[in-house]
């Protein structure tokens, strides 16, 4: 029978020797996007908008540059994407920006929205988050996607995933609709057309398992029964359902899906803003045992179920194991049978 195990307590992972070892245990570390310290690039430079001259920098340089197809954030990777069309060059996948516009730019004649798209309706990226209370600050940097949904285009434009392409098991994240699609949801924007009863914009996530296994979960980011809603505020998208199994995701992409269609695909600005991604991975962590004369050899075994009975066999389902050796000490396991 297959089973899976989580080692905690300081349950070591190699045998004792007579000098000092190096052995290990591994333990469950717990990740959150964090946009203020970036690791590729070193640091965010802030570009000028070039559709607006002498306005301050609102979003990464590099948008428009294919030196950085990961933008790393200590162990969390997003893609990013470049390239060029007929209508000249374009980004997919993410980017980073700031800032506080929330203004309708639907018919201004300073650029439109292709020059007002770096921002979300909330008002900023989020500063803290206190019990659930979400401060927004426009010094505070989010994430801005581009879904590249054109014929052609891989679906996978707008990844995340660990360094080393290490498997995960992912908590959640904070989502909100960018100005863009909040407004052509709201009034229109050509191609789009506002929204009406029974339309809908939906973001999905797709979670991909190490095996190649795929599940989804959905968030809609507005929808139109008998009034129009739409995600105004940061709001935390629960994507616990994605763990069919504990961590095994090898990465998490977005897509996103309208009512609102044309020839040429969606009307609908493919566009949203994501801020404080959550995720875990086991971590091997080193310990060392020094001056050990004799090796430690097993004295026993005691499976635990959760109930607090004992056995010397495992139970069906979640056992922790305590293991005692000859020396006196004991280490702790929890399995899975």
């Amino acid at each position: 029978m297959k089973k899976r195990y989580l080692l905690t307590g300081g349950i070591a992972l190699a045998a004792l020797s007579m000098n000092a070892v190096t052995s290990g245990m591994i333990v469950t570390k717990y990740l959150t996007l964090d946009l203020q310290h970036p690791t590729v690039p070193g640091a965010i430079e802030w570009g000028q908008n070039p559709y607006l001259e002498g306005s301050d920098g609102a979003y990464w340089s590099g948008t428009y540059g294919e030196d950085v197809k990961w933008l790393q954030f200590g162990e969390i990777m997003v893609s990013h994407t470049l390239g060029s069309s007929w209508g000249g060059t374009y980004w997919d996948g993410f980017t980073v920006a700031k800032g506080s516009d929330t203004f309708d730019h639907t018919e201004t004649d300073d650029g439109g929205w292709i020059a007002h798209q770096w921002f979300n309706i909330a008002g900023g990226g989020i500063q803290s988050v206190d019990e659930g209370e979400v401060t927004v600050s426009p010094d505070a940097p989010y994430l801005v996607a581009n879904w590249g949904y054109y014929d052609g285009a891989p679906q996978q434009t707008n990844q995340i995933k660990l360094t080393n392409n290490t498997p995960f098991s992912v908590e959640g994240v904070y989502v909100v609709n960018s100005t863009w699609t909040y407004y052509s949801n709201l009034r229109g924007a050509a191609p789009a057309r506002a929204l009406k009863e029974g339309d809908y914009v939906k973001l999905i996530a797709h979670a991909v398992d190490t095996d190649g296994t795929e599940c989804t979960a959905e968030m809609k980011l507005a929808s139109y029964e008998g009034e129009l809603q739409q995600v105004e505020d940061w709001t935390w998208w629960d994507l616990s359902s994605l763990n069919t199994q504990e961590m095994s995701i090898s990465s998490i992409y977005f897509t996103v899906e309208s009512t609102d269609v044309g020839d040429w695909g969606m009307n609908t600005p493919a566009y949203f803003c994501l801020d404080r991604f959550r995720c875990s991975y086991y971590k091997m962590v080193e310990t060392a045992v020094d001056d050990i004369d004799a090796p430690a050899q097993v004295a026993g075994v005691t499976y635990m179920n959760m109930a607090g009975q004992q056995a010397v066999e495992p139970f069906d389902g979640v056992n922790v194991v305590v293991t005692r050796y000859t020396d006196g000490t004991t280490s702790t396991a929890k399995m899975v049978k």
